[in-house]
């Protein structure tokens, strides 16, 4: 009934399946703003949603210049495409910052790739939103954004869930 190849077999089914899980757990969350905001709970939704537009003690990184906004330790970070690489630089003012947000004008501004484990002095950091501010895909869709971002992102395993949008300007 059961050869040595079954036996075999058998016994590999276990090593698989946590092979297979631990591929899962190991995975960077990437999804579009609006269908992560779907996914949480009211207060989660309105927390996120506080950090993408509220009004926060913020980081602008623009044309390679950095300055901060607001009352407080800096909760949000955001970033112009030609200033993203300064987030690599350790700066304890990163320390409190819990969403980046990156903002890509056009197709020749997006990065190569971006490594979330080198944001060494974003300790509280929670979410990266990468917002395409140009006609990515055309037809003003959604539909090719993932693949962009997940082909930008690097750091797989990392807490942070990475979101993009496209919010282009009137």
């Amino acid at each position: 009934m059961f050869n040595k190849l079954n036996i075999k077999f058998l016994k590999a089914i276990p090593i698989i399946i946590l092979m297979i899980f631990s591929c899962r757990v190991s995975a960077q969350t990437i999804a579009s703003l609006d269908s992560y905001l779907a996914t949480l709970g009211p207060a989660e939704a309105e927390q996120l949603q506080n950090l993408v537009s509220g009004p926060n003690p913020t980081i602008y990184l623009v044309d390679g210049t950095l300055e901060v906004f607001g009352e407080g330790a800096p909760l949000v970070t955001i970033s112009d495409a030609s200033s993203y690489n300064m987030m690599y630089n350790e700066n304890t003012l990163y320390n409190q910052v819990q969403l980046v947000k990156l903002v890509i004008t056009n197709p020749e501004e997006t990065p190569s790739s971006i490594d979330l484990a080198q944001l060494q002095s974003f300790n509280s950091l929670t979410y990266f939103l990468i917002t395409f501010e140009y006609n990515a895909c055309g037809g003003f869709s959604e539909s090719c954004l993932a693949s962009i971002v997940e082909s930008i992102i690097q750091g797989e395993g990392s807490p942070v869930v990475v979101l993009y949008n496209l919010s282009i300007p009137n």
